[in-house]
């Protein structure tokens, strides 16, 4: 069997290629040969070691491997296959963050879900599953992210704020350092049972898909004014 080539051979193989593409690898190979046979000549004037495989030609196969080899060469491996096609295109692919934002519009106070977004995207005409919703929208940076919570206020709650800060606002600094004053107008609905329970956590939005930005944050931060809401 012929011997493997050397790292000298291996570049002697793909200078002979380039300049000319024409010449086959049974040709290569025979050039390489004439090589390995000149040099052991030059090896026996100085009483080298010689090798008895280097009187032989490289295989023709060893010099295809290489040629072919995609790490040596990547203008001479063919296309393959790396499994199937995207189901959506670039376009499509544009488009589907004005649908977070159309679902989002709809559904204030519940969780937008992947299922929801690809129904409302629909590219092309086509359902797409629900994981690949996801993850197009984390390639935009775009994951699903918990919301944050701001308290649903009434007009008579806003209207006492505005008292309050109509009735202080105009108090010295010494009476803020020396006077402790407290106001809470939260409300926080508890449910004692575990159905409550469950039944609150399902009818609340507490994440969404929505970009990692502060103002993406409080765009998203609805409050739920459905049954059973607990904070």
């Amino acid at each position: 069997m012929a011997p493997h080539l050397t790292p000298a051979e291996q570049g002697h193989a793909r200078a002979l290629q380039d300049l000319n593409p024409d010449m086959s690898y049974t040709e290569i190979a025979q050039r390489i040969g004439e090589v390995r046979r000149a040099n052991m000549i030059a090896a026996k004037k100085h009483d080298a070691l010689v090798s008895p495989y280097s009187m032989h030609d490289p295989d023709k196969s060893a010099v295809a491997r290489l040629l072919n080899c995609e790490t040596h060469n990547p203008a001479k491996l063919r296309e393959k296959s790396t499994g199937r096609p995207p189901l959506t295109t670039k376009a499509q692919d544009k488009r589907l963050p004005a649908a977070v934002d159309r679902v989002e519009d709809k559904n204030p106070d519940t969780n937008v879900v992947a299922v929801m977004i690809g129904a409302e995207w629909n590219p092309g005409g086509k359902q797409v599953p629900a994981n690949l919703v996801s993850r197009r929208l984390r390639a935009m940076g775009m994951p699903f992210l918990r919301c944050r919570k701001k308290h649903q206020l009434t007009p008579e709650m806003k209207e006492a704020a505005q008292r309050w800060g109509a009735k202080y606002s105009k108090k010295p600094k010494r009476f803020w350092t020396h006077e402790t004053l407290a106001m809470d107008c939260k409300k926080f609905a508890w449910q004692t049972s575990r159905k409550g329970r469950k039944i609150a956590k399902a009818m609340c939005k507490w994440g969404s898909y929505r970009p990692l930005t502060a103002a993406a944050g409080i765009k998203r931060s609805t409050p739920s004014r459905l049954k059973h809401r607990q904070a």
